[in-house]
């Protein structure tokens, strides 16, 4: 684990536990807001990330959003049990339908004594805080549940897994959906990107436009080679296995392309 400022108020914490696969959680200290993007994959390391950190200005408890339901975002917030907790009303109903496929599926990662941790307050349109400037907004995409923030002053856009590179993985087959969520994203020209894998930039909203539009036209041959053939082959076996449902969320077995 290693972390970064982007301003004097946000952070940026990289796990590599995922390996060959870095997970990045946010972290913003403001002077009344203290807020948790995703919280990996239990609370020893959310706790060990909090012991690492520069101490809040004020002490207000930690508001976490979850950016959707897999496993990699959401098993370390029980260290948050008196939280606030943001997500999806979807992502609160997917969290619970499939806790215990997770939990099987990628039983490895998971912390004795841990406990599901579901959110607890829903949004099925923008919440925002205004003194701060952070909007928390519905974003479906890679999963219908997902929904991204946006650090205003800042200039900086958390878009969960929705975009990663080369393509991103795929489980929600709503392409219209995932479409304006990218033009979402574009029209707000943001100075910079994080995703919740690796590291993104603008042209990575383009570059994930053209893979949806493929799909949504049925032309994605040439998905099929480098460098995206690893990640679009599992794409089509997720989705032709499940459609627009999943059974367990497991951690892809393709190497990173943006890895070292």
């Amino acid at each position: 684990m290693n972390f970064s400022s982007i301003t004097d108020r946000l952070f940026i914490v990289t796990w590599t536990d995922l390996s060959p696969y870095e997970t990045n959680v946010l972290v913003y200290h403001g002077s009344g807001i203290n807020l948790i993007i995703d919280t990996f994959l239990g609370p020893s390391k959310m706790k060990q990330m909090l012991r690492l950190l520069p101490e809040p200005s004020s002490n207000t408890p930690y508001i976490i959003v979850n950016t959707h339901y897999h496993f990699d975002h959401v098993w370390g917030n029980s260290a948050f049990l008196s939280s606030v907790r943001i997500s999806t009303s979807l992502c609160y109903q997917m969290m619970k339908r499939y806790f215990e496929a997770d939990k099987t599926a990628n039983l490895t990662y998971w912390e004795p004594n841990n406990q599901i941790c579901l959110p607890n307050c829903l949004i099925t349109s923008t919440l925002t805080f205004p003194e701060a400037g952070i909007e928390v907004f519905p974003s479906p995409g890679h999963s219908e549940d997902s929904c991204s923030v946006f650090f205003r002053q800042e200039g900086v856009l958390a878009v969960g897994d929705n975009l990663e590179r080369p393509i991103p993985y795929l489980e929600s087959q709503d392409w219209q959906k995932y479409l304006e969520t990218l033009d979402h994203y574009a029209s707000i020209q943001a100075d910079k990107l994080i995703a919740g894998h690796g590291i993104v930039t603008q042209t990575d909203i383009e570059t994930s436009k053209q893979y949806i539009y493929a799909w949504q036209t049925h032309q994605t041959e040439k998905y099929d080679a480098e460098p995206y053939k690893n990640i679009h082959r599992q794409n089509k076996l997720h989705l032709s296995a499940h459609g627009d449902g999943v059974v367990g969320h497991t951690c892809p077995t393709t190497p990173s392309p943006w890895a070292e």
